[in-house]
């Protein structure tokens, strides 16, 4: 049973279009967070993204059975940040337990000391192929020219 997002969000957490990301920072952590920021905010853009997330990972799966996975939302964040940072899964698992900011991006509050396991950052996001972030690029920078022409979603854009 996969969710595109956790509707419920932890009473502490602060909403991804709320979360306060430094702009001027040099990293490319920031830099790929403010793209999806970006994204998130703009709701058909991001309705057509759901929809496009929803018919490429696992499409044979019924929704409504099975153990529940990780949710499309998580999955998009973290695979962009695997691209965008060039890094492997030890990194990437250190990073989304790790990082406030990430772990804003995915829903948590600064309480929440739950951690993700590494075969499920493995198997999860091994979903987000890179081809299916390319179409995801793809279908951010036709969409809304807008979002294509910012910094941050470029940045994303050459990363994936």
């Amino acid at each position: 049973m996969r969710t595109i997002m956790e509707l419920r969000r932890p009473l502490g957490s602060v909403p991804i279009k709320d979360i306060k990301l430094n702009a001027k920072s040099r990293d490319d952590t920031p830099v790929l967070l403010i793209g999806l920021q970006a994204v998130y905010r703009d709701e058909a853009t991001r309705s057509e993204l759901f929809a496009l997330l929803d018919k490429h990972i696992l499409p044979d799966r019924s929704r409504d059975t099975g153990r529940p996975g990780m949710d499309l939302w998580a999955i998009l964040v973290m695979g962009v940040l695997k691209q965008g940072l060039r890094c492997d899964y030890y990194r990437l698992q250190d990073q989304v337990n790790g990082h406030i900011k990430i772990r804003q991006m995915l829903g948590h509050d600064n309480l929440d000391e739950s951690e993700y396991e590494l075969q499920n950052i493995r198997d999860n996001v091994e979903l987000a192929k890179p081809e299916l972030l390319r179409e995801v690029n793809e279908l951010v920078a036709w969409k809304d020219a807008k979002l294509s022409r910012k910094e941050a979603w470029r940045a994303v854009g050459r990363a994936l």
